[in-house]
């Protein structure tokens, strides 16, 4: 687990130059006696721009082995397709960069399903897009909650 999170951090800091300031923040979202569920954050800006560009990394690990576990070991989603059709039915939630709940735009559907994603207790998770990816750049990163243990 350190070691994973020591060669985001590492990605992170090489992107601190002359030119740009970095920060970095992190939130354990979910802890039991199997998982622990986390959240990095970073934010890059080039001197003088007046908004950075931020990511959120979220990820899962087994207590037992360490591993990092893919999203396909807590739900059965195989396709975009699938994705939509649940945002489009308001089955799956869709909460924007600060925990606002917002309507799904046809407009932005993402190319793949994400990895990044995140407990957030003990019967749901959060997957994780990108500013731009599956809600305006302006709505920042945005979170699908869902059900876990479930086929899709």
């Amino acid at each position: 687990i350190n070691k994973d999170i020591a060669e985001y951090v590492n990605g992170v800091k090489a992107k601190y130059t002359d030119h740009t300031d970095v920060s970095m923040t992190y939130a354990l979202n979910f802890e039991d006696k199997n998982y622990v569920s986390l959240v990095l954050s970073s934010t890059v800006t080039e001197r003088g721009a007046a908004n950075g560009e931020s990511y959120d990394h979220g990820a899962v690990y087994s207590k037992n082995t360490g591993e990092r576990l893919p999203l396909s070991r807590f739900v059965r989603i195989k396709k975009t397709d699938t994705l939509v059709k649940h945002l489009k039915k308001g089955g799956w939630k869709l909460y924007n960069g600060q925990g606002k709940a917002i309507s799904f735009n046809p407009e932005f559907v993402p190319e793949n399903l994400s990895e990044e994603f995140y407990l957030s207790d003990a019967g749901s998770l959060a997957v994780i897009y990108q500013q731009g990816e599956l809600a305006p750049y302006s709505e920042g990163a945005v979170r699908v909650i869902m059900k876990r243990r479930r086929h899709y």
